[in-house]
């Protein structure tokens, strides 16, 4: 580290335990493990049964998308900026945690309904096994 005369100095190592240091990866770990296997379950539970997998799909591409965001505020871990990389993320998951709760706090009392969705009659273009006959059939 450079102290404000320009010279280097070395800074004594932090006196902290090192299990005091895995406590918040263990907790992250543990609240991933909630959420995704709940995102995982309702997006799975809801979508019609011909569009589980596209559903499925969206909700990967939301884990991503919230990973590369992550990824993008790295650069606030230097020394100097340590404190607003935690002030970041704890303004974001704030702001996030009451938009959620805005947008989403009607869902409980129609829950019923999402589990009673029917089958779309769509079908599609590319049905496994279906193609070749039917191709088959129309060129004769």
């Amino acid at each position: 580290m450079v102290n404000d005369a320009g010279k280097e100095v070395t800074c004594p190592p932090a006196d902290i335990n090192v299990w005091a240091q895995c406590l918040p990866c263990i907790f992250t770990g543990i609240a991933e493990l909630f959420t995704n296997v709940t995102s995982y379950e309702y997006a799975f539970s809801k979508a019609p049964k011909n569009m589980k997998s596209l559903v499925m799909s969206v909700n990967l591409f939301m884990s991503a998308i919230s990973a590369a965001s992550g990824q993008a505020i790295t650069p606030l871990s230097g020394d100097p900026l340590l404190v607003w990389n935690y002030t970041v993320v704890a303004c974001i998951a704030f702001v996030g945690d009451i938009a959620f709760w805005f947008f989403f706090r009607h869902l409980d009392s129609e829950e019923d309904k999402w589990n009673m969705l029917e089958r779309s009659e769509y079908v599609g273009q590319n049905q496994p096994g279906v193609g070749k006959a039917a191709d088959l059939e129309h060129n004769n």
